[in-house]
């Protein structure tokens, strides 16, 4: 090495050659570019996941205001006693729920005899038991209002009447 490429700076570090320092500088704006690549995928997710939320939302509304209808199709077919009737009533309530279903809301499914699922069932009575009934402590009697669910989310539990001795 000659004498002019062993000085030392000011600052006694060795001196850097131009290649050197351009590629140090492209590491740089490389780095910067991965960066801002990263930061506009993670950005691109986050809006995705907002986007999702807020159509569930606006389904979540839509599907709570259609199930006040679907209990009262389900409180008129009980109290009909005219056969052509009750299969016009329930021929319109099986569309709303076809409708419901192909938005993912599926209903609660009440076992008479078994425990209460806090998560699926809220129980608001009891009834005392029968003969038959003996041993159903607790457990479920019937089914008062459906409950409904989208996916794994609790749209609104099942009401349930619970037996009590």
């Amino acid at each position: 090495m000659d004498e002019e490429q062993k000085k030392t700076t000011a600052d006694g570090a060795e001196p850097v050659s131009p290649l050197d320092a351009l590629m140090k500088e492209r590491d740089e704006y490389l780095n910067g570019w991965k960066r801002a690549k990263a930061d506009l995928i993670n950005y691109k997710k986050e809006e995705d996941a907002r986007f999702r939320e807020a159509a569930s939302f606006a389904t979540l509304r839509l599907v709570k205001e259609l199930m006040n209808g679907m209990d009262s199709f389900d409180l008129a077919l009980a109290s009909l006693k005219d056969d052509a009737a009750k299969k016009g009533i329930s021929m319109i309530r099986n569309q709303f729920e076809e409708i419901l279903k192909r938005q993912g809301v599926t209903r609660i499914e009440v076992q008479v005899g078994v425990p209460p699922d806090p998560r699926l069932h809220e129980a608001i009575g009891e009834s005392e038991l029968t003969a038959e009934q003996k041993g159903m402590e607790g457990m479920i009697l019937e089914e008062l209002v459906a409950g409904y669910m989208i996916g794994e989310r609790v749209i609104r539990a099942a009401k349930v009447k619970l037996g009590k001795s």
